[in-house]
C-alpha cells in the first residue's frame, strides 16, 4: 500500500513544488438539512467563506437567542457550530488537472 505522503513525494519536483497538481481547501458547511461545498485556492479563502457563512446566519441561529454576537471570529464560528446538526468540515486536497 502506498501512503498518500508518498505519493505526493513523487510528485514533488526537484524546486520542492507539485508538478501538475495544486494544494486546495475544501470547506464542507452542514447546516439545518442544507449542505454547502466550496474549494478554495488556500485555507484563508476558506476561512473567510466560513466566517462570512456565520455571520449571514447569525441573527437566524439559534445561538443568537441564547447570546451576543462575539467579537473573535474563532468565538463565532464555534457558538454557531454548537447548534444541534450544524457542522464544519475545513480540509487540504490536492488537485491535478489531468
Amino acid at each position: 500500500m502506498v501512503s498518500s505522503l508518498e505519493t505526493v513525494h513523487k510528485l514533488v519536483g526537484t524546486q520542492g513544488e507539485l508538478q501538475g497538481v495544486m494544494q486546495v481547501s475544501v470547506l464542507v458547511i452542514l447546516y439545518r438539512g442544507r449542505e454547502r461545498i466550496t474549494v478554495h485556492d488556500d485555507s484563508d479563502k476558506a476561512w473567510s467563506e466560513l466566517v462570512n457563512f456565520v455571520d449571514a446566519f447569525w441573527k437566524n441561529s439559534d445561538v443568537a437567542v441564547l447570546t451576543s454576537t462575539p467579537a473573535s471570529e474563532e468565538q463565532r464560528v464555534k457558538l454557531f457550530f454548537s447548534e444541534t446538526g450544524a457542522s464544519y468540515i475545513l480540509g487540504h486536497a490536492y488537485a491535478s488537472g489531468e
